[in-house]
């Protein structure tokens, strides 16, 4: 009889551990599920981008909302001039190079805060 009860005691605190990490795993692979549409999203825009005439891509920053169903996510695109011969710096004067990046951000399922994915393109004259 006493070992049955041990048996049932262990048992119940094996299951119990393994119910309380179960909803944590469910939180994790949330959060790689948005950080991989995060990467969609920012890949998307890096080709829209690139799809234009060099001259017709403004240099600056715009800042953007999505829409349904990726609202959770705001959008930063940059871009700007870089001088190859210099490292590939930020230059004020255009080298013939762009680079365009873009970040986008999220609130984590994970309460961790804000979580952000950047990407780089560059883009230049032919």
């Amino acid at each position: 009889m006493i070992e049955t009860a041990t048996a049932v005691f262990i048992l119940s605190v094996g299951i119990c551990g393994v119910l309380i990490i179960f909803p944590l795993s469910l939180k994790i692979i949330q959060s790689s599920n948005l950080a991989t549409k995060a990467v969609g999203l920012a890949q998307e825009k890096i080709e829209d981008i690139s799809s234009n005439d060099y001259d017709s891509i403004a240099v600056g920053t715009t800042n953007e909302n999505l829409a349904s169903p990726f609202n959770m996510f705001s959008r930063q695109i940059t871009a700007s001039y870089v001088d190859p011969a210099n490292g590939m710096n930020i230059s004020q004067t255009d080298t013939g190079i762009k680079k365009i990046t873009v970040v986008i951000s999220w609130d984590s399922v994970l309460s961790v805060g804000q979580q952000n994915i950047t990407i780089n393109g560059l883009i230049s004259k032919h």
